[in-house]
């Protein structure tokens, strides 16, 4: 399932569906669309829902919709209102949640085709590009991550570049993050 489980419970309680049929993804996707106005297919809701294989990551359009039919802005301020809420527990296997690591810890990320980012954390859900390999990201760039998960797009809410904030940078889109690393 790509849903985290506390927006599982979100989108059951939402749509008054115990989401467990495959006849549920159906019904689920005419309410996202009643209730948002855009659409969402329903075999994407099925693999959002763990009925199809998870081999394609989910767009954050469609995250961002779903985030709106559960009265959010967007995934990323979702998924972080759910963490501050929730006392930081894990929502899907591999999930790192960025406030749980310590100063000077370092993170190694590669996603296709050939991206590599080394990150060094500085606190406060914030990391300095160490290293940027086939990136849009610049050395020396400060960003903040709230979460990462693997096969899931790394969202970075902001980039800092010489002290100017270049806004929400999205990468890994297609595919996800390949692997995290916690190097120490």
């Amino acid at each position: 399932m790509f849903v985290p489980k506390p927006i599982f419970k979100m989108l059951q309680n939402r749509s008054q569906l115990s989401l467990d049929q495959i006849s549920h993804c159906d019904s689920l996707a005419a309410d996202v669309e009643r209730v948002t106005g855009k659409h969402i297919g329903t075999n994407t809701v099925k693999r959002l829902l763990g009925f199809y294989e998870e081999g394609i990551s989910p767009r954050v359009s469609t995250l961002n919709i779903i985030a709106n039919y559960l009265g959010g802005s967007d995934w990323d301020t979702l998924v972080q209102s759910i963490g501050t809420q929730a006392s930081r527990f894990k929502f899907l296997q591999g999930e790192l949640v960025t406030a749980d690591l310590k100063s000077g810890c370092l993170l190694e990320l590669t996603y296709l085709p050939d991206r590599k980012l080394l990150l060094e954390y500085v606190g406060d859900s914030r990391f300095r590009v160490v290293l940027a390999l086939n990136s849009k990201l610049q050395e020396d760039d400060l960003v903040q991550i709230y979460y990462i998960i693997p096969s899931f797009p790394l969202i970075v809410s902001d980039v800092v570049r010489q002290g100017c904030s270049l806004g929400r940078y999205s990468a890994a889109m297609q595919f996800g993050v390949k692997t995290v690393k916690q190097l120490f």
